[in-house]
Formats: C-alpha cells, sequence, structure tokens
C-alpha cells in the first residue's frame, strides 16, 4: 500500500494486486486465470468519500471490460436412480446398477454404476451438442429384490414411456443434463388362482404367503 498526494495537494492510497478467478460458470473456462490489478483511491472534489479508481484489463483505456470465460468441450450427464418414482439413495442388500452409454455408431463411450457407495447418483462428463443412447446393462436388486430394467425421464419429460430401457439424447451447449433411471416396481405383482381337481375355479380359497429379509418364499 502506498501512500501520496497528487498535484493538487488531495491524499491518494494506491496498491496492486492480483485477482485470481475462482469460481466460474458451470461447462465454461478461463481464458484467463489471473490480472493484474491496480487500485488508486482519492478523494472527491468534495472532499468526501474515498473513490477507488481501477487503472487495469477491467477498466482499460476507460473501458469496463469484463472479465470473459469461453465455452467448455464437455457437458454433465447426471444419472440418477428412483424406484416407486422415489429418489432411491440405497440401502442393504442393494446391488450395482450398471448404465452404458454408446455413441451415435454404437461404440461404448463409458459405462456408469450406481451403488451404496455413490447413493445411486453419479455425473459423468460428455461431449456438448452430441447424440449418445444410455441403456441400463445390468438392472439391479433393491434390498435383496430383483427389478426390472429401467425406464428413463430425461430433462423432467417423459420418453418412449417409463418401460423402456434404453433412451437417446443429445447433449446440450450450456446446463447440465439429467437421465432419471426409473425402476418399474420394486416388488413383482403375484396372480394366485385356484381350481378343483374337475378344473373348476374355487373362489374364497385362504392362501398362505411367507416372506424372509432375503427374499420373498411361496
Amino acid at each position: 500500500m502506498k501512500r501520496g498526494e497528487d498535484e493538487n495537494g488531495q491524499t491518494f492510497y494506491e496498491a496492486d494486486f492480483i485477482l485470481r478467478e475462482k469460481d466460474y460458470p458451470i461447462n465454461m473456462v478461463y481464458m484467463q486465470e489471473r490480472y493484474a490489478l491496480h487500485v488508486k483511491a482519492v478523494k472527491n472534489a468534495q472532499d468526501a468519500d474515498y473513490v477507488t479508481v481501477v487503472d487495469d484489463y477491467l477498466n482499460k483505456d476507460g473501458q469496463r471490460n469484463a472479465i470473459k470465460n469461453i465455452l467448455g468441450e464437455m457437458t454433465y450427464l447426471t444419472v440418477a436412480k428412483y424406484v416407486d418414482g422415489e429418489r432411491y439413495y440405497g440401502g442393504e442388500g442393494s446391488t450395482d446398477a450398471v448404465y452404458t452409454i454408446t455413441d451415435a455408431k454404437g461404440k461404448v463411450y463409458t459405462r456408469v454404476t450406481l451403488n451404496n457407495a455413490n447413493h445411486y447418483e453419479t455425473t459423468v462428463q460428455l461431449p456438448r451438442q452430441t447424440t449418445f443412447t444410455i441403456e441400463e446393462t445390468t438392472a439391479p436388486e433393491i434390498e435383496g429384490v430383483q427389478t426390472d430394467k429401467s425406464g428413463f425421464v430425461f430433462d423432467g419429460e417423459n420418453v418412449n414411456g417409463t418401460s423402456a430401457n434404453r433412451l437417446t439424447f443429445t447433449t446440450g451447449e450450456y446446463k447440465s443434463q439429467i437421465a432419471v433411471c426409473s425402476t418399474n416396481t420394486r416388488f413383482h405383482s403375484l396372480t394366485v388362482i385356484k381350481r378343483d381337481a374337475d378344473e373348476k375355479l374355487v373362489e374364497g380359497a385362504p392362501i398362505q404367503i411367507g416372506y424372509s429379509m432375503a427374499r420373498a418364499r411361496f
């Protein structure tokens, strides 16, 4: 910090700093990380509060130049697990759900694994404005119960119905996009029909169904 007086006898203070861009918008990168910042504070004519004058790139030639970012080459895809319409974070007896992402030529670009360790959610980087297909290739057991392969909801809208386990999508340019993998049901339905010796339907016959913590027993 330097203290001095100008030609009019006005006291001023000035100092040099380094301005570093620490955070920037998602999918963007900085053009320049650090900027030299020269700050000079002088009293105004009315001898009131000090006025800060910035003399560097940001105010070069009297222009208010912005700190510029450029668009990155990658965007982000978040894959999360939903069960019976509710976000699923994991539980005892739940196994890996594996999703394969392929490019337009059918070549595997990456695989995504959801499990208890990542609370059934993860984010991957993908090239922006590029077409991919995501498919659940390994359907998990959820707390000991085998699930059907997932359907998908993309950016909050149903795509191809919730029973489809493949989704083709194109990544965006700016924002993160979300592919939600929704298991059709946690438990399978069971229809029990009772017939007598003559193959006639019997109504009102009691059926006892037992259940263990690992799997249902009938």
